[in-house]
């Protein structure tokens, strides 16, 4: 028969108590141990809060692409990063309307999803959708508009309707964008709107109806700077 013992046989337990205590000592008598557990910690919790506001803005429908960019921004100044200043700036004011534009891939939906980001970590309520989606929900939804489509997009404190440039303006689209930027307007509530277009081609684009309420409250912010990709690796080659 094997002579086996358990630890309680080999100690009794005084000495395992002794044992106990040296081992606690070494852990709490070690600054560098426990500097080294509270930063451990500390990346735990930021980690974890990274992956909760992933989730919680990936569920309100911003671009996984684009949220996944907000952890590779670089650190030196760049003109995105001067842009990204006046947005925050701008939604700040209640019932704001920021209208984005410039060619494809300046990033301009990171930068609003960035702006969401920080919206979020305020315990704000936030919402992204292609503007030519919103249409057509709403066009699926006749029985129960107000209470349906519109009503969801009414509600988050930060909408944001990308892609503006592809909706065709046809009377049912340009009344149903005008009457929900209004009632988010009336609601002080930011709204960005984002598209490719040029300079001259915006305010034609939006309405008067968009343009008087955003002359108001909001503004226009041209993004023609450099590709978002290009802007990152000069940033971070010290260019």
């Amino acid at each position: 028969m094997n002579n086996v013992h358990s630890a309680a046989a080999l100690c009794d337990d005084q000495e395992i108590a002794g044992i106990l205590n040296r081992l606690e000592a070494l852990v709490t008598d070690d600054p560098e141990t426990e500097e080294r557990a509270a930063l451990e910690a500390a990346m735990r919790e930021e980690l974890q809060r990274r992956e909760d506001e992933f989730c919680l803005l990936s569920s309100s429908g911003f671009p996984r692409r684009a949220l996944h960019a907000l952890d590779t921004l670089p650190d030196g100044e760049t003109p995105w990063k001067a842009a990204r200043r006046r947005v925050s700036a701008l939604v700040k004011t209640p019932g704001a309307i920021v209208a984005l534009h410039g060619p494809c891939g300046t990033g301009k939906t990171v930068m609003a999803s960035s702006i969401a980001r920080g919206l979020t970590r305020l315990g704000r309520s936030c919402r992204y959708s292609k503007a030519y989606d919103f249409c057509l929900a709403l066009r699926q939804d006749e029985k129960a508009r107000e209470k349906g489509v519109m009503s969801r997009f009414k509600r988050p404190y930060f909408l944001v309707l990308d892609e503006f440039h592809e909706l065709k303006r046809s009377d049912f689209a340009a009344y149903s964008i005008d009457r929900l930027v209004d009632a988010r307007f009336q609601s002080g509530k930011p709204t960005c709107i984002i598209s490719n277009l040029r300079a001259e081609e915006v305010e034609p684009a939006l309405g008067p109806a968009i343009v008087s309420r955003m002359h108001e409250a909001g503004g226009v912010i041209t993004c023609e700077w450099s590709s978002f990709r290009e802007l990152r690796e000069e940033a971070e080659q010290g260019g």
